[in-house]
């Protein structure tokens, strides 16, 4: 159970690691936004839930957004250009004429982990935040797969060479039980 649990984190380590670093490169010099919205209404306001995944020169943001409108006019224009759905859009932000270009509101900031909470007379927003370099998240997602990767190429070098997997010992006089330990080594 333990090594099934085990093999299934470090697949979807694997899989983040390469939607990471994926997501690294190709936003070095884009935006590059892919959310989930829905709408709702609660208590006469108009509400925009969304999940956030944007890359930004070379910074992952991850995001879960709540956005109360109070107008119904304020809600419409947004609503128009964010419906129900998921979505991606991509600006190119290499030129220098958007270089101080900031739609996170973060432009100084290489880390980020926290919640906000800001109330405004047309909108009010509550959100968790998480941002980071692309290359840390990329690393710390390798992590699980690389431990993996070595864990299995000793074994592999000890049913080679004939070792018990428990400790270790020499099993080519004894194949069927480890002298030293007692294990027994499955058969394949």
């Amino acid at each position: 159970m333990k090594r099934a649990l085990f093999n299934l984190l470090t697949d979807l380590s694997l899989l983040l690691c390469v939607g990471t670093a994926f997501l690294w490169g190709y936003s070095a010099h884009s935006y590059e936004r892919y959310y989930q919205a829905s709408w709702s209404r609660e208590s006469q306001q108009d509400i925009c839930t969304s999940i956030n995944l944007i890359g930004d020169r070379g910074r992952i943001y991850v995001g879960h957004e709540r956005d109360a409108f109070s107008t119904a006019k304020s809600a419409s224009l947004i609503r128009t250009a964010t419906m129900d759905g998921f979505h991606h859009y991509s600006l190119d932000v290499s030129g220098p004429w958007l270089g101080s270009f900031d739609p996170l509101g973060v432009n100084n900031k290489r880390w980020l982990l926290g919640t906000e909470s800001v109330n405004g007379k047309v909108i009010s927003t509550r959100g968790v935040r998480l941002l980071a370099p692309a290359w840390a998240l990329t690393f710390l997602t390798a992590v699980l797969p690389t431990f993996w990767f070595f864990r299995k190429r000793k074994s592999l070098r000890q049913k080679r060479l004939g070792l018990c997997p428990a400790c270790g010992y020499d099993l080519r006089a004894t194949p069927n039980r480890c002298p030293e330990c007692g294990a027994v080594p499955r058969k394949l």
